[in-house]
C-alpha cells in the first residue's frame, strides 16, 4: 500500500501525525512492540512508541489521541482487554511478529 494511502486513512481516523508517521515506518512489517499492541487496547490503532510509553505509565488514555478531524462516522472506542472486544479477541489487529510464510 503506498505511503499515501496510509496517511490519508490515518487521517481519516483521526490518528496523530507521529502516530501515522510511526505505522508508515513499520509497514509492511508491521513490526511493532508487544507495549504497542497492549496500548492499542485491541483497536487497530497503533500509537507511536511516545505515546505508547505515556499510555503504558497512565498519562494520557488511547481514546484522547483520537483527533477532532476524524472522519470516520463512528466514534473511536477502545477494550480494557481482548476478551471485552468480542470478535476481534481471536484476531488482534496487529501481530508483535510478522508472520513469515514457509516454502
Amino acid at each position: 500500500m503506498a505511503e499515501a494511502v496510509l496517511l490519508e486513512k490515518g487521517k481519516y481516523y483521526g490518528y496523530p501525525m507521529c502516530c501515522i508517521q510511526a505505522f508508515i515506518k513499520t509497514y509492511p512489517t508491521n513490526s511493532v512492540t508487544s507495549d504497542q499492541i497492549k496500548a492499542s487496547k485491541y483497536t487497530g490503532f497503533i500509537p507511536c512508541v511516545k505515546h505508547t510509553e505515556e499510555i503504558l505509565a497512565g498519562k494520557i488514555q488511547l481514546e484522547h489521541l483520537i483527533l477532532p478531524t476524524r472522519l470516520h462516522p463512528k466514534p473511536f472506542t477502545s477494550c480494557s482487554s481482548s476478551n471485552d472486544c468480542g470478535a476481534r479477541q481471536s484476531r488482534p489487529a496487529v501481530s508483535a511478529v510478522a508472520p513469515r510464510s514457509v516454502v
